[in-house]
């Protein structure tokens, strides 16, 4: 198997081979806006892959248009999931057709709820969330069962639709005899019993749950995003993982309410990737595949991430977190998640910040002040790598590479 260069700074290259360098390929990149992260990581991610799988959030398209030919020319097949605009795909994603078990409805359920990026500050009632979840849960199991080619849009007209006469004691829905149907058709479908336990619900506290589930749902679903659910082709993870593919993912780092889809996203991505991986012999994937998550922490927490980066290299996965300080990372996840993410990545490279705690972190690493961090020269960064000393190194200079001066020469002549 052949495998590529990572380059991370001048003078810092390193294979993706693990069993030759012994340590896994999660990168953690830290640095403020306008440090290099994009041109000094992503790109030459992108410009020097030639055998690994790739998925790349960028928020920047004309990464995407910069690097299409070039990929294209190594023989991937690029595919574009643009949340910000559906009409700029090439490919879908419907989060329905990654469910065929109960406890893939429960998963599902539970990313969609706990996608909002206010959860981790909440003081709420975690009752609330579990009831949305149940609710959610009986309207996909409806959706499926209404039709064996549902897709979430249908789950989302289902909710909309969705009309309750409150009182005192319980409810009384338009949907009852939806759900008596199921029952009878499907007794042993867990559909009937999360209705059950809604429509058991006093008034009030029903209408306390459908208020906490429309919020969810009217920050995740807009008329723009349902035109993703329904594109005719939509990601497939035994082709996505077998054969030679770049997935660039469009995501808006002002318009949050994307920012939870997109995590949501991600956490199917990594369980059907990681589930594919585990049903093949080798218990790998049959290419490796690495997820650059470009804003890292401004967006929406990908639910059970920390869980995921800690087993990931086993099954031929990595990732590359980029984030502007480790004070935003905690913010996202909470400082016990934060640490775990850190931890787990065997390569962090500071590129620059004015960030206190991350200059207090960074200083604890190289053994220095934290103000000697805050002071890091422009175009200079910190690299960590596990096993070997801290390295003081000039970013890459990748206008001065023979392959992206080609690259860029070949954009002017087009």
């Amino acid at each position: 198997m052949r495998y590529d260069k990572i380059i991370v700074a001048q003078g810092c290259e390193y294979s993706s081979d693990t069993k030759s360098t012994g340590i896994n390929n999660n990168q953690i990149i830290v640095g403020g806006s306008g440090s290099g992260k994009t041109m000094s990581i992503t790109e030459p991610c992108l410009l020097h892959t030639n055998n690994r799988n790739l998925i790349v959030t960028v928020t920047k398209k004309r990464i995407i248009s910069k690097y299409l030919p070039l990929l294209k020319k190594k023989g991937y097949n690029v595919n574009i999931l643009d949340f910000t605009d559906f009409n700029n795909s090439t490919i879908g994603f419907d989060p329905l057709g990654f469910v065929d078990t109960p406890e893939e409805i429960a998963f599902l359920a539970r990313s969609l709820v706990m996608a909002n990026p206010n959860k981790h500050d909440s003081k709420a009632d975690p009752y609330w969330d579990e009831a949305s979840i149940s609710l959610i849960s009986a309207l996909i199991g409806a959706a499926r069962w209404q039709k064996s080619n549902a897709t979430f849009a249908d789950v989302v007209k289902l909710f909309n639709g969705l009309r309750i006469n409150y009182s005192q004691s319980n409810i009384h829905t338009n949907y009852d005899h939806l759900f008596a149907r199921l029952n009878r058709d499907e007794p042993e479908n867990p559909a009937f019993m999360h209705w059950e336990s809604f429509c058991h619900l006093p008034g009030r506290t029903a209408a306390c749950v459908m208020s906490a589930l429309s919020v969810c749902m009217t920050t995740l679903f807009s008329q723009n995003i349902l035109g993703v659910f329904n594109m005719q082709d939509q990601i497939d993870i035994a082709k996505l993982a077998e054969k030679k593919n770049v997935l660039f993912v469009v995501t808006s780092p002002v318009n949050l309410s994307l920012a939870s889809l997109v995590s949501v996203f991600y956490s199917t991505l990594l369980k059907e990737l990681f589930e594919y991986a585990e049903s093949r012999e080798s218990g790998t994937l049959p290419r490796d595949m690495h997820i650059i998550c470009d804003d890292f922490a401004t967006g929406a927490p990908i639910p059970d991430f920390a869980q995921y980066i800690s087993i990931i290299r086993e099954k031929g996965m990595s990732v590359t977190v980029l984030c502007q300080s480790e004070s935003q990372l905690s913010a996202m996840y909470g400082s016990t998640q934060a640490t775990t993410i850190i931890n787990n990545c065997d390569t962090y490279v500071f590129t620059g910040s004015m960030d206190i705690a991350t200059a207090r972190s960074i200083g604890d690493r190289m053994n220095i002040p934290a103000d000697e961090a805050l002071a890091l020269p422009i175009g200079t960064f910190f690299v960590f790598r596990r096993g070997e000393r801290a390295k003081k190194a000039l970013r890459y200079a990748i206008l001065e590479d023979p392959k992206y001066i080609e690259l860029t020469e070949d954009d002017r002549c087009a």
